[in-house]
């Protein structure tokens, strides 16, 4: 195993350029190769990068009370996995109102049950229903559809709609198609890639990324990020670890000395149409650092943390996604507490953070999440 992850690792890896974190090429075979350079990770200010901040303060009421979260479509309606036991998918106008429920939890034919992923195609929500194998339909306002059974053993884990209409799915599992799936319209499937991977079950989020021209698939144990737009994966983006691919450090948590757990790994990956945003876990540091490349020019934002010096506010554990020009994060309503309990008078007053004065001055503890909507400049 060890012998072929480095061969596989020379074989793709190339680098040039220079910057402090992050060594680019832009384009070179229509390849984009970076390299990483993890310990002169640093804090960055977030006006580096940012110009302004906003927030929405989500709806409280008895029908739509979150606890931890993920925000599956942000736009003009805002879509919502609670993560309590109810595991709830929720709905929000751009304001925050809450709309409805989307389905039902539960093993009936027209619910759904372990749910990983949602997909919004006009007004129909596709939800992958991951213990129960299934792709279901409902209409914006939660009704059901539609459900399409897979016939497969292995748990669907993301999807995604190919401009032929036709759809990928990648799975919690490698399965004897692979661990990327393409489908034809009504789910029936065609043909598999990438049957060796690095680890044949990840239990992090190896997620699809849709912008205007291109959709991206990445595995989080896979060097290589795919442009998957035409049907099949085709290399787009390659990380070049350099001397972090094989290191002497390894994680005292793992006794075993796993060779896949001890190299770095993607966390996560965004794409819009002028920006990726890269989160990369370093596991001798236990340390995620984070990257945003502007297509235009290559220009780079590197960080180890982020400081909000933009309107003194706070930031909460969650690394934030892309959203067109904008870095989405969502805080809790402890977090904002504790943040303005601590704000100086002076701080309070300054005319750059009352966005987030007049937020916080409004929130309880029994609030829900809000969303702050940072505008890349």
């Amino acid at each position: 195993m060890k012998k072929k992850l480095i061969t596989y690792s020379l074989l793709i890896l190339g680098l040039v350029g220079s910057t402090k974190l992050v060594y680019c090429q832009s384009t070179f075979d229509k390849i984009l190769k970076l390299t990483y350079r993890f310990e002169e990770a640093e804090p960055l200010k977030m006006s580096e990068f940012i110009s302004e901040i906003s927030y929405i303060p989500l709806e409280t009421n008895s029908q739509c009370l979150l606890g931890n979260m993920w925000i599956f479509a942000f736009d003009k309606d805002i879509l919502i996995i609670s993560n309590d036991s109810s595991e709830g998918i929720y709905r929000f106008n751009a304001q925050g109102e809450y709309l409805n429920k989307i389905g039902r939890k539960g093993r009936g034919p027209n619910e759904y049950y372990g749910c990983s992923d949602i997909f919004l195609q006009n007004d129909t929500v596709y939800v992958v229903s991951n213990f129960s194998k299934a792709i279901l339909c409902y209409s914006l306002s939660g009704e059901f559809l539609k459900r399409y059974k897979l016939d497969i053993e292995n748990r669907p884990k993301h999807m995604v709609q190919l401009p032929n209409k036709s759809y990928m799915i990648s799975l919690s599992t490698t399965s004897k198609f692979g661990n990327l799936l393409k489908t034809d319209r009504k789910f029936e499937i065609q043909t598999g890639f990438l049957k060796e991977l690095p680890m044949a079950n990840s239990p992090q989020p190896s997620r699809f990324q849709k912008t205007k021209n291109s959709i991206y698939y990445f595995h989080n144990f896979h060097d290589t990020i795919y442009d998957i737009t035409n049907g099949s994966p085709i290399p787009s983006i390659v990380i070049d670890y350099g001397k972090y691919r094989i290191a002497n450090q390894k994680r005292s948590v793992d006794p075993q000395n796993n060779l896949i757990l001890n190299t770095p790994s993607i966390l996560d990956f965004n794409a819009s149409d002028n920006y990726f945003k890269l989160n990369l876990f370093y596991p001798y540091k236990e340390g995620i650092y984070s990257t945003l490349y502007r297509i235009s020019d290559g220009k780079q934002f590197i960080w180890s943390k982020l400081i909000n010096d933009v309107d003194d506010g706070t930031l909460d554990r969650w690394f934030g996604f892309l959203a067109g020009d904008r870095l989405i994060f969502h805080l809790m309503p402890l977090t904002i507490l504790e943040r303005y309990g601590k704000m100086t008078k002076e701080e309070k007053l300054n005319p750059a953070n009352s966005g987030f004065v007049k937020m916080a001055s409004k929130i309880s503890a029994e609030s829900n999440p809000v969303i702050m909507v940072c505008k890349i400049k």
